[in-house]
């Protein structure tokens, strides 16, 4: 009985640990980083100053912002929506409504963004609770009779956290993939506007 528990302790998938992050609820080998800078990743002028929802009180920058950081809508359909808005603007209006705009995007795929990293703390505590279901069916095996009806209903629940267990476990990687899909799509619409900006 003892050799089979520790044999399908054995088994046992060992879950993912970052290998730089200190965050014990982090499991992506990625760095975890709460939020993301303009600054890396913005050639224009500076949005610190600006209300996070300012964008919201211009309705043709609202829309825009929501189809733009909308993940259905392909890259290069938004990055065509973002080169039309901006056709259509006067000299004068550029600057401030193409930082409006990317001000916009920043704080709603920053949100979004924080969304997914929660998401992923919620499904590494996911995987604790997991591991500790099995673990507890382990100790309690060795307790039992092998082969009576406690011990196979034992074993029963064994098996299917085991395979739950390596559901999720392979589902990881595109788990921690999700936040470097806010920061790439980001990117994209920054590159998209700055060349919109008239030269300072």
């Amino acid at each position: 009985m003892l050799a089979l528990a520790t044999g399908l302790a054995m088994a046992v998938p060992a879950p993912a640990v970052a290998a730089t992050s200190t965050d014990p609820d982090w499991p992506c080998v990625r760095v975890m980083v709460p939020e993301m800078s303009p600054g890396l990743i913005w050639s224009g002028p500076p949005i610190d100053g600006i209300d996070p929802t300012a964008w919201q009180k211009d309705p043709e920058v609202r829309d825009l912002v929501l189809r733009v950081t909308d993940r259905r809508v392909p890259p290069d359909k938004a990055a065509a929506a973002i080169n039309e808005f901006a056709a259509g603007l006067t000299p004068e209006e550029k600057t401030d409504r193409l930082v409006l705009l990317f001000s916009g995007a920043f704080h709603t795929l920053q949100e979004e963004r924080g969304d997914s990293l929660e998401a992923i703390r919620r499904y590494a505590a996911g995987q604790r609770t997991m591991l500790d279901r099995i673990s507890g069916h382990l100790k309690q095996m060795e307790t039992q009779q092998e082969g009576t009806p406690d011990w196979q209903r034992t074993a029963d629940e064994l098996a299917t956290d085991r395979r739950v267990l390596d559901e999720r476990r392979r589902m990881l990687t595109a788990v921690c993939d999700r936040p470097v899909l806010f920061e790439q799509r980001l990117g994209i619409l920054a590159r998209t506007i700055a060349p919109h900006l008239p030269a300072e």
